[in-house]
């Protein structure tokens, strides 16, 4: 499939598919949220999440990692390294596992050991606050593009903004049309499946937080349940 083209709405089973997916992604976040602990490094955190993937049947080599922390969340995104949790690091892990050919996606921003920084926690709400602005505007028939006006303005009245999209669809491929962000020519359609992911990055701490929702007539149920809290 052509990285712009249009995929059919999810049919029941493919619902279905991308519901296991996403709570293993789900499963996911929890397993990193239990594994930080200052002292330890990205690379320690991260291999309790591959041993979930691994053990819950998770399609082996296919998971979409981002795991950065400290002055590295100003990345927005790249695989773990020995880098060495300190208190009060963010730690930006984003996870898209597939499962039977279906994919999901999932991202929180949290803070190791003790009270986050203010910044780290103001920049965490307005992430927060825009996420839920962007679930609030999706229902079908609405374009993608306003979709992510709502979300980017949400993050603008806190101060902040990032330069990614917004969002994107999620089904049998990691990211697909809809495309949510600026200028997209999609609308979004009962069925759709789409991840919902501000941030804000520039001169750190780096943050991101996303859920996956599924479009339905009377706007978005989530499929991940991830904490989104800080700590």
């Amino acid at each position: 499939m052509r990285r712009d083209a249009r995929p059919a709405p999810a049919d029941d089973a493919a619902i279905d598919g991308i519901r296991r997916a996403a709570r293993l992604a789900s499963d996911g976040q929890r397993a990193l949220r239990s594994a930080l602990r200052a002292g330890a490094t990205e690379l320690e955190a991260w291999r309790h999440v591959a041993r979930l993937l691994e053990e819950a049947g998770a399609d082996p080599g296919e998971a979409v990692v981002d795991l950065v922390s400290g002055t590295r969340t100003a990345l927005v995104g790249a695989p773990p390294t020995e880098r060495t949790l300190a208190p009060g690091d963010a730690v930006i892990f984003d996870l898209a596992p597939r499962v039977g050919g279906w994919w999901a996606d999932s991202c929180a921003t949290l803070c190791v050991g003790g009270a986050a920084p203010a910044e780290l926690r103001r920049r965490h709400d307005a992430a927060r606050r825009a996420l839920a602005a962007g679930i609030a505007s999706t229902r079908p028939g609405v374009a993608a593009a306003e979709v992510d006006r709502v979300v980017r303005d949400a993050m603008a009245a806190g101060g902040y903004a990032y330069s990614h999209h917004s969002g994107h669809g999620v089904g049998a491929s990691a990211q697909q049309a809809p495309w949510i962000r600026p200028g997209s020519g999609d609308v979004l359609l009962e069925g759709d499946v789409i991840a919902l992911e501000p941030g804000t990055y520039d001169a750190g701490p780096g943050v991101r937080v996303e859920h996956l929702l599924l479009v339905c007539a009377d706007g978005a149920h989530p499929l991940t349940d991830h904490d989104l809290t800080l700590d």
